[in-house]
């Protein structure tokens, strides 16, 4: 997996963690108490958001790693896929968003000389093409879009349901939208156990991805 790997197996570790809760859970679904079933649900809610904040985590951790290397490697404007210029010129966009009329204009025609002019391109590993919320389908897509990584943005549509259900359930819980006991009740702890392989799944062709991007160049 190459640079990928740090953040991989900082992932597994998490994931590991969130696995010994859920065998905890199981123990406590299993006897005839209610305060001990209510753990149980807690447990499985609390399982939701830690497995959520891992991932984001890994994501995170795994395209920052990518712009790395991709600062090593000296690029050239002239020599990288364009779509790489959302994040190599983002403070330029930024500054066109926050104008309007003549001067807008101008910062169009700014940007642009700029492109022309650069050298070397050097990326800000602060920005991601991430927005702060919860990871879906769509921020996926973006990023394949983005970088430009070979094949589809998940390794099935049952992996794409699973990611949209993480996000649904995490947010109930971390939202206030539902108690923690409720939202934990929904869900077995099979279910989760589940969730938890298809999201490590999705880690694994991140990863993948990352990896044959590099080594393939692809971003040039």
């Amino acid at each position: 997996m190459g640079c990928v790997d740090p953040a991989l197996n900082r992932f597994a570790v998490a994931l590991s963690d969130v696995r010994s809760d859920l065998r905890a859970a199981d123990v406590h679904t299993l006897v005839q108490n209610s305060v001990r079933r209510d753990i149980a649900a807690r447990t499985k809610a609390m399982a939701l958001v830690q497995l959520a904040a891992c991932f984001e985590r890994f994501m995170k951790d795994a395209l920052q790693a990518l712009l790395s290397e991709l600062n090593s490697a000296h690029l050239t404007c002239g020599s990288v896929r364009q779509t790489l210029f959302v994040l190599a010129f983002d403070h330029h966009f930024e500054s066109i968003r926050q104008t309007t009329g003549h001067r807008q204009w101008l910062k169009r025609v700014e940007l642009l000389r700029e492109i022309q002019a650069s050298s070397t391109l050097q990326f800000n590993l602060n920005v991601l093409p991430l927005d702060g919320r919860t990871l879906r389908r769509r921020h996926l897509d973006l990023i394949w879009a983005v970088y430009g990584f070979q094949g589809a943005s998940f390794p099935s549509p049952v992996h794409i349901v699973a990611l949209e259900s993480l996000a649904d359930g995490r947010n109930e819980v971390a939202h206030g939208r539902e108690l923690p006991t409720t939202a934990g009740r929904k869900r077995t702890v099979n279910d989760i156990k589940t969730l938890c392989t298809r999201i490590e799944e999705i880690a694994i062709h991140v990863a993948l991805a990352v990896d044959d991007y590099l080594t393939n160049r692809r971003y040039l």
